[in-house]
């Protein structure tokens, strides 16, 4: 007698990935116009392509365009927080200089990050590139290429 054979266990969409799937959606939602246009201006299709980013690159920039909003948007309700408490002048102005600061760093350092991944995989085939010109040269002496 055969033994049978059990029910394959099926696992849940894990919260990241529903959350993600949602952000993204109301990203292209809200961004998906502008994110379009960032892409030809900023030339990310190359770059992304470039980097080896699975990622289609109207979704990139309207995510970048979301990030960038949320940062802005809770680095100010800190601000309106900070002011409605009644704390001094001169931390609130500290708190608004970096509550415009960091929504711009999250833009540039979103934009800036295919390249960077590019350069990285760049560096990467160059110090691999001796020990496979090597192993190519050992494998030819051997007669196996």
């Amino acid at each position: 007698m055969a033994r049978p054979v059990p029910a394959r266990r099926t696992v849940g969409t894990p919260f990241s990935a529903v959350l993600a799937a949602y952000l993204d959606r109301l990203a292209v939602a809200l961004f998906g116009r502008l994110a379009r246009k960032l892409v030809t201006v900023f030339e990310l299709e190359k770059s992304i392509r470039e980097a080896g980013m699975e990622v289609y690159p109207a979704m990139y920039a309207a995510r970048l365009l979301m990030y960038t909003f949320l940062t802005g948007a809770s680095m100010g309700l800190v601000v309106a927080v900070l002011a409605h408490l009644g704390v001094p002048a001169a931390l609130i102005a500290v708190t608004g200089l970096v509550a415009v600061v960091t929504p711009l760093m999250v833009f540039g350092i979103g934009l800036s990050y295919p390249s960077l991944k590019r350069g990285s995989r760049e560096r990467g085939v160059d110090s691999e590139l001796p020990y496979f010109a090597a192993y190519m040269t050992t494998m030819a002496y051997a007669g196996m290429a």
